[in-house]
């Protein structure tokens, strides 16, 4: 070893140099790396790498999870959760139905259908008429529809103390329509189906004698009334609002996909909300196709020319679209919020200003579902529309098991209405049913301001049979000026499958329609109708205390 500094051999251990005293420096020696420790290393570092590459691979794709829904097909994603939500709902209530009834009426089941009740007692608080004849006071209806036979039969009663005072029955098919009155005539008083509406504003009957007026182009018939009660509006016109709702979907667009927050089952959960934009003019475009394409549906056309005049209803109706177009004004996109957890759509919100007759509106939706499991069982409505201060607000609330769980069927609902200048209209309703001891209690109340009704209720719940609720305990309460009426009392309910065919029996007719003045005339005197009116009214009048 030689010294840095003079040159001088010195030992390798000596830490100064012997002839010049200087520090003996000495350099650093790298060890070589066996080419095992090497692979050992690299190892290490490589799995870390691919541990790393992974996590932010994965890490990419949940962030980008929106982004690629949205990339491949967003409205087939919106499309699939909003199907299934609306069939999710459809399958509760089908659920909630078929648990409370205890058995499955479908459109083509006959069925018997049977309502009564009796006041136990009448009472008012501030008031000036006695009521209290009118204990045992009662009615009944039963209704039987055959839609093998296509028949329907009714038959109602007014009871006192058990002894009818009056009695309708009334008769339905395809080809005739017919009532008796027992007490003031023997006959049915019988029409045909087929034009029904012309022949009764052309008879003396219709135009003079009753002197009520219904629209010329009324049929009726048994087939036809089952076609309104079961279907709003024809095939068809389902299939043309379907395509219009198609090509309105074609000019949707969606937003953000972010994560949110809701409460689910009273926690918080973390949820996708999706922005869902529209155009303003395509949503009025939208909601005026809608609206013309249903007032020219088959049934829409029948069921207004039930009641009055189509054509007269559409001159009303080309003056509101004309209004609307002209003076409704929704400028710019919407945006409705989404919120989808599991697949399903919890809450949807919406805020938008829009012109109404040049005076900015705003407007507020919310609706929310905090029940995963059941959509219906916890649910809230919030509508808001605000013009220049004036609001117009409902707000419904309903929880409960709306879907009976354990044989236990629940409900606390409340409506809310806010009209501008008006007392607020508040419904309120609880109700329990258990199914498996076969009882029933509740109550529904409906108040504006100072005025309101209130029916409370419990009794027995049985569906083993068909349906049979008897409501052995009633309670109803009218609050109004200038005083407040108690009545208690009884309601019976039933319903079953099967036509209960001798229900009435249809005695000799009499084509009332057919007959003019002079007709009329001498068949009331020969039945005595007059004189027959003048007994019922007397018998009631008396029964009731007021003779």
């Amino acid at each position: 070893m030689y010294c840095t500094n003079c040159g001088a051999n010195i030992s390798d251990n000596s830490k100064f140099c012997t002839q010049c005293g200087a520090k003996i420096e000495r350099a650093s020696v790298e060890t070589p790396v066996t080419p095992e420790l090497n692979q050992r290393k690299f190892g290490k570092t490589g799995l870390v790498i691919i541990i790393a590459a992974i996590l932010i691979v994965f890490s990419c794709v949940v962030m980008a999870k929106n982004s690629i829904i949205r990339a491949v097909s967003p409205k087939s994603y919106l499309g699939i959760i909003l199907n299934n939500t609306i069939s999710k709902i459809s399958q509760e209530l089908n659920n909630s139905r078929n648990e409370l009834m205890g058995f499955t009426l479908t459109e083509k089941d006959d069925f018997t259908l049977g309502l009564a009740g009796e006041i136990a007692s009448m009472s008012s608080e501030g008031g000036f008429i006695d009521y209290s004849n009118i204990k045992r006071l009662g009615a009944n209806f039963n209704i039987s529809v055959d839609k093998g036979n296509k028949q329907l039969l009714w038959k109602s009663q007014v009871l006192y103390r058990d002894n009818p005072l009056l009695s309708i029955n009334f008769f339905l098919n395809d080809s005739e329509v017919g009532v008796n009155i027992p007490e003031l005539f023997d006959h049915y008083w019988t029409a045909g189906t087929e034009k029904f509406g012309r022949k009764w504003n052309d008879s003396y009957v219709g135009w003079q004698l009753i002197n009520f007026r219904i629209s010329d182009d009324l049929d009726l018939s048994f087939s036809k009334l089952m076609d309104y009660s079961s279907k709003v509006i024809t095939d068809e016109t389902r299939k043309k609002i379907a395509e219009i709702t198609k090509e309105f979907l074609k000019h949707i667009k969606i937003g953000d996909m972010t994560s949110s927050n809701v409460t689910i089952k009273g926690k918080s959960v973390k949820a996708r909300e999706i922005q869902v934009i529209i155009e303003g003019s395509e949503l009025e475009s939208y909601l005026i196709d809608i609206m013309e394409t249903y007032v020219e549906d088959e049934y829409f056309v029948n069921q207004i020319s039930a009641t009055g005049n189509y054509d007269d209803f559409m001159d009303g109706f080309d003056i509101f679209i004309n209004g609307f177009k002209d003076n409704v004004n929704i400028r710019g996109d919407i945006t409705l919020y989404v919120t989808e957890y599991k697949g399903l759509i919890v809450k949807l919100e919406l805020e938008k200003e829009f012109e109404v007759y040049d005076q900015m509106v705003e407007l507020m939706l919310e609706i929310s579902s905090n029940d995963i499991d059941n959509l219906i069982n916890d649910f809230k409505f919030d509508f808001e529309l605000d013009a220049g201060g004036e609001t117009l607000a409902i707000e419904l609330s309903s929880k409960g098991n709306h879907v009976p769980q354990k044989g236990l069927y629940t409900d606390d609902t409340r409506l809310v209405v806010r009209i501008p200048y008006e007392d607020n209209l508040i419904f309120e309703s609880e109700c329990d049913v258990d199914l498996k001891k076969g009882t029933i209690d509740g109550s529904y109340k409906l108040r504006e301001g100072e005025s309101g009704i209130k029916l409370d209720f419990s009794g027995k719940y049985i569906n083993s049979k068909g349906l049979d609720i008897s409501l052995d305990d009633v309670g109803i309460t009218v609050s109004s000026y200038p005083g407040t009426i108690k009545i208690r009392g009884s309601i019976d309910f039933k319903l079953a499958k099967g036509a209960q065919k001798d229900l009435i029996k249809i005695g000799e007719k009499q084509y009332i329609l057919d007959m003019d003045e002079d007709q009329i005339y001498e068949y009331f005197e020969e039945e005595g109708i007059d004189d027959r009116l003048r007994e019922l009214w007397d018998s009631f009048n008396t029964a009731i205390g007021f003779y």
